[in-house]
């Protein structure tokens, strides 16, 4: 585990899969209840999403921020911050910025001339020479 920011030493044994049950209560609980209480596990699983994720730089995967974006979206519709369209419009930003971004980052060259061709090695070796020449593999 990498702390971000120095945040201090990664959580001793019991206390790490503690909080990690706590978070899924949480999570467990915005689906049970509604409205102003499914705000505040809500809020909760937000807080303890930082707290894990300042012990350890690792969990910052895009489904990771994804998810905590949607569920801020939702704790904020239960708040009655946010309209249910609104939060579901947020939610409908996110997924997309999502897609964006995972397809400006193939756009480098580095992807192009490493990563396709071994992405494609599997299917063109099954395909005729014609076939894997117009995937742009063998060229």
């Amino acid at each position: 585990m990498v702390s971000l920011l120095g945040f201090g030493p990664p959580l001793p044994y019991p206390l790490d899969y503690l909080l990690f049950g706590l978070f899924g209560v949480l999570l467990v609980g915005i689906l049970l209840f509604r409205r102003r209480l499914a705000g505040a596990f809500v809020i909760g699983a937000l807080a303890l999403a930082i707290l894990l994720v300042l012990q350890d730089q690792g969990r910052l995967q895009p489904w990771f921020y994804q998810y905590s974006f949607m569920l801020a979206a939702a704790g904020l519709s239960n708040l009655g911050r946010l309209s249910t369209e609104g939060a579901l419009n947020a939610c409908r930003l996110v997924v997309a910025f999502t897609y964006f971004g995972s397809g400006l980052q193939k756009a480098n060259v580095s992807f192009a001339e490493k990563v396709y061709p071994w992405l494609i090695e599997p299917l063109a070796s099954h395909l005729p020479s014609e076939a894997a020449s117009a995937l742009g593999h063998g060229a």
